[in-house]
């Protein structure tokens, strides 16, 4: 099953944000740890595994709560996901 599919079927069942608020968060504080995380955990995964990290995309998980307003964002309402 394509990755795109598995993040569309987490939507869909367990009421994940849509894939575009996951590769492209809304909210202002989602936006920035999903740069950072891209920066440096999908740049470090690139340089130490280039053939397996190609096409690789890191960005974060956050409740909907958060994008709708930052100011409720804690470290532990985070989660990295990568994807081809």
């Amino acid at each position: 099953m394509p990755n795109s599919r598995m993040l569309e079927l987490a939507h869909e069942r367990l009421y994940w944000p849509e894939p575009s608020q996951i590769w492209h968060p809304s909210g202002s504080g989602p936006k920035v740890y999903a740069e950072l995380a891209s920066e440096k955990i999908g740049e470090k995964i690139k340089r130490e595994f280039p053939d397996d990290a190609r096409g690789l995309k890191v960005s974060v998980l956050a409740a909907k709560e958060t994008l709708e307003n930052p100011a409720t964002m804690r470290e532990n309402d985070l989660v990295i996901a990568g994807v081809d």
